[in-house]
C-alpha cells in the first residue's frame, strides 16, 4: 500500500504530514468531548458518570516535558466528572489518528495518579485552574480511553491491536468518532494539492469522502512541499529556509504533473533532483567540520579548573560552532542550493577555510571557556560570543 511506503513516509514526514495528521486530530477530538459535557460516559466497571468538563493537556508543551523528567507520559485530555453517588472522578483520554500506535499505559488510573501526584505537577494546576469547583483533591483516577477515527485504516489496525498478546488493551476503551477528510486538513497549506495530485491518479475513491485517499495524497503534497524548501535552501547561509510559497508550490506541482504518470512518480522523479541538493549540503558540513576537537575543549575545561564538566565542554562547542559557521561565511561567502561552480571546487575551498581557521578557533576556545568558568552558570551564556 503506497500509503505506508517508508520512502513517501520520510518524506513527507519531513515535511511535517505526521505532525499535522496528530495536530488536527487533537482537535477533532476536543471538540467531540467538549460537545459531550453533560452527558453520561460510562466507566470500566460499568458504573457511569456525568462529564462535567474536558481539560487539554496536549497544547501545553511544559506538560510533557515534566512527565518526561519524571519518566511519565501524559494524555491528551482529562475528563472530569461525578458519578450518580456524587464521587469525583478523573478520566484520562488520548486522541490516537493510527490505533497502531496506542499504548493502554499511557491511559491507565495509576499513570494518571502519578502525574497528579508530581510535585508542583502541571497537570494538577491545568486541572485545578480549568475545574470550577476545584475538587480535583478527592476525585477518583479511572482507566482512561482512546479516540480514533472511524474508517479502514481503523478497521485494518484495530483487530491486530485487540489480539496483540503484548497489548492488554480492551475494546471498550477505543471510541470511535468520525472523521470528515475535507475539514481534517482545511487550511493547511499541503492541503491545497491534493486535488491536483489526486487528478493525476483518477482513483475511484476521493480524497473529499475517504480518509484512506485524503492521507495518502496528504502524505505526497507534504513530500512535495519539503522538496519544494529544500530545493531553494542554500548549501551554506546566515539565512534560515525559506518558508513555502503556497502560489510557486502549487504552481511547480502543476507543472510537473503535466509529464508524471502518478503522483508518487511525480515526487519520486522530484526527489531525485533534490537528493543532489541533499547530499552536497551533506558533504559541505562534513569538510567544514570544526576544527577543534572534542577532546581539546575538554582539556581545555579541565585546565582552566572546571573538572570533568560535560555541560560546559558541549555549551562551549555550540558556541564555538556558532563563531566557526560565522567566520567560514567570511572567508567563502554563502553557498546557493545550486552553485554554479562545480562540487568538488566547493568542497576543496570549504576544506581548506576550515584548515585555515584551526588556530583562530583554538585561541577562541580558550576565550570561551575562561568566560565560562568566570561567570559560573554556563546552562544560561550559551550566546555569550553572538
Amino acid at each position: 500500500m503506497a500509503l505506508f511506503d517508508r520512502q513517501l513516509m520520510m518524506w513527507s514526514d519531513r515535511g511535517g504530514a505526521s505532525r499535522e495528521f496528530g495536530d488536527r486530530w487533537s482537535e477533532r477530538v476536543s471538540d467531540a468531548l467538549t460537545e459531550q459535557i453533560g452527558t453520561e460516559r460510562s466507566l470500566p466497571t460499568d458504573v457511569f458518570y456525568r462529564l462535567e468538563a474536558v481539560v487539554r493537556l496536549d497544547d501545553d508543551s511544559r506538560i510533557a516535558e515534566q512527565a518526561g523528567r519524571h519518566k511519565l507520559t501524559n494524555p491528551d485530555f482529562v475528563l472530569f466528572g461525578r458519578r450518580l453517588d456524587g464521587t469525583p472522578i478523573l478520566q484520562a483520554a488520548d486522541a490516537k489518528f493510527a490505533v497502531d500506535t496506542i499504548k493502554p499505559a499511557q491511559v491507565s488510573a495509576e499513570a494518571l495518579q502519578a502525574l497528579l501526584d508530581v510535585e508542583n505537577g502541571l497537570v494538577r494546576v491545568a486541572l485545578e485552574q480549568s475545574i470550577e469547583d476545584h475538587d480535583v483533591v478527592n476525585a477518583v483516577a479511572t482507566r482512561g480511553v482512546f479516540v480514533s477515527p472511524l474508517g479502514p485504516l481503523t478497521d485494518f489496525f484495530l483487530p491486530r491491536l485487540l489480539d496483540s498478546p503484548s497489548q492488554a488493551v480492551d475494546r471498550s476503551q477505543i471510541e470511535l468518532i468520525d472523521a470528515d477528510p475535507a475539514k481534517l486538513f482545511a487550511g493547511l497549506v499541503p492541503a491545497r494539492l491534493i486535488g491536483p495530485l489526486a487528478r493525476i491518479d483518477r482513483l475511484p475513491a476521493s480524497p473529499r469522502t475517504h480518509l484512506l485517499a485524503a492521507m495518502y495524497y496528504f502524505r505526497v503534497a507534504c513530500a512535495c512541499s519539503w522538496m519544494w524548501v529544500e530545493d531553494r535552501t542554500p548549501l551554506l547561509s546566515r539565512n534560515a529556509a525559506p518558508e513555502v510559497d503556497p502560489a510557486a508550490l502549487s504552481g511547480e506541482v502543476d507543472e510537473r504533473a503535466k509529464s508524471a504518470e502518478s503522483a508518487f512518480q511525480l515526487v519520486s522523479s522530484w526527489y531525485e533532483e533534490v537528493e543532489v541538493v541533499t547530499r552536497n549540503r551533506k558533504s559541505l558540513q562534513e569538510v567544514m567540520s570544526l576544527p577543534v576537537r572534542m577532546s581539546e575543549i575538554r582539556q581545555m575545561v579541565e585546565a582552566a579548573g572546571a573538572g570533568d564538566d560535560r555541560k560546559m565542554v558541549r555549551l562551549v562547542r555550540a558556541a564555538l560552532d556558532r563563531q566557526f559557521r560565522e567566520r567560514i561565511i567570511d572567508i567563502i561567502g554563502e553557498i546557493p542550493a545550486h552553485p554554479k561552480e562545480p562540487a568538488g571546487d566547493m568542497l576543496l575551498r570549504s576544506a581548506e577555510a576550515s584548515r585555515e581557521l584551526r588556530s583562530e578557533m583554538k585561541d577562541l576556545a580558550h576565550v570561551l571557556v575562561a568566560q565560562f568558568v568566570s561567570e559560573g552558570t554556563p546552562e544560561h551564556k550559551t550566546d555569550a560570543t553572538a
